[in-house]
């Protein structure tokens, strides 16, 4: 009961290169341990016998192997035995010609508004909308995408409070913010069908717990929201490949999931839908530079 209890809080990957994982696992036998020694104490008591309680001696010396084991893989994974795998994560083209292959900026186009500012722009919004404003409150994901040839923030609204969740799950969340990058363009687009799946949602409906329902052994990378050339409203979902235990992580696949209908696609890197823009995060691409620099 306290590991079904445990699982369905914190939804780790069960996956055996996840660091999350095993700390789930520990968790689980620190818990045991307690409670069998416990029960142990007390019965030795009543029956008056003082002996070692052997199980529990066996599990502290099995947990100590498994963690000089991941001690071990992680040292034979390491980047001292591996230089060569490090050093290629991404591929460095040191014969281009910067001016030949980059093209010039178009000035019109150029992004004006940071993250902040677009912040304040979409909360600005979101208060002209007096029936929402008591019931939600907007993201700050805020995700930079291209859409339709204009560069804009899109971030989702979420719900205020659990009873706000209550009251509004039937109908969803119809809507999502809209800030344009250039001029400042602010708006509410609004939804035929509410979305279900959020991360403010609770129970089953937490993004997240869906998520994981869905890709029980998915280690899951930075999660954004997107929308498509329709403006429909998407969560991209890179999935995380680790050599060893949380080394050199790698984009594996990537999940598109529908906050809608809670439908979802998993594609190879390769095959993503040209509308999605977010992939690869900005630190893993400076992680792989740096090493292919030592």
């Amino acid at each position: 009961l306290f590991t079904a209890i445990l699982y369905y809080i914190t939804l780790p990957a069960i996956n055996f290169s996840s660091p999350g994982f095993y700390a789930f696992i520990g968790i689980i036998l620190v818990f045991y341990l307690i409670i069998d020694n416990i029960s142990f104490s007390v019965r030795s008591v009543i029956t008056n016998r003082k002996t070692l309680n052997i199980r529990s001696i066996g599990i502290v010396y099995l947990v100590s192997l498994i963690v000089v084991a991941f001690i071990v893989v992680n040292i034979i994974c390491s980047p001292f035995f591996n230089a060569s795998k490090y050093a290629t994560r991404i591929n460095i083209d040191e014969t281009g010609n910067f001016s030949k292959d980059i093209s010039e900026v178009d000035f019109n186009r150029i992004p004006l508004l940071d993250k902040d500012s677009s912040e304040k722009l979409g909360d600005r919004k979101m208060g002209e909308k007096n029936e929402w404003v008591s019931q939600f409150y907007v993201s700050s994901l805020y995700t930079q995408i291209t859409y339709n040839d204009e560069i804009i923030r899109v971030t989702p609204i979420e719900y205020a409070s659990l009873i706000k969740w209550i009251t509004n799950r039937k109908d969803g969340i119809k809507g999502y913010i809209s800030v344009n990058s250039v001029n400042g363009d602010s708006s509410i687009k609004t939804l035929d069908k509410g979305i279900k799946y959020t991360e403010s949602a609770y129970f089953n409906d937490k993004l997240t717990r869906k998520l994981r329902f869905s890709y029980p052994t998915k280690i899951f990378g930075e999660i954004s929201f997107e929308i498509d050339n329709d403006g429909n409203p998407y969560y991209i979902v890179p999935t995380i490949k680790y050599s060893g235990i949380g080394l050199k992580r790698e984009v594996d696949e990537v999940i598109v999931f529908n906050p809608i209908t809670g439908d979802s696609n998993i594609y190879e890197v390769k095959d993503v839908p040209e509308w999605v823009d977010h992939v690869y995060s900005a630190d893993l691409i400076i992680e792989q530079v740096d090493n292919w620099g030592e």
